[in-house]
């Protein structure tokens, strides 16, 4: 899957931000509604969580990594209108 390794190859680095996930995403789903593109780039975000390819979270002040404690269905992903919550 080509996407699959688009996103792993950005999630090489040390951390990758929910907007460049879903950015990725609307490469390979231009022409989908806002609605679709953000549910894609959350089956996205949980096929990876499921196989373990990555841990979602957030550094702290002092740079630690502290890891959600939440589902997809609580991830913050930007759009062009704010932020959201989204809700499967």
């Amino acid at each position: 899957m080509k996407i699959k390794s688009n996103v792993l190859a950005w999630c090489i680095e040390d951390y990758t931000y929910l907007l460049t996930l879903n950015s990725i995403v609307n490469e390979f789903f231009p022409k989908r509604s806002d609605e679709e593109m953000k549910r894609a780039t959350l089956d996205i975000i949980q096929l990876f969580l499921d196989e373990k390819l990555v841990i979602a979270g957030n550094t702290t002040k002092d740079g630690e990594f502290k890891k959600w404690n939440l589902s997809t269905n609580n991830i913050y992903i930007p759009n062009k209108k704010g932020v959201k919550i989204l809700k499967k």
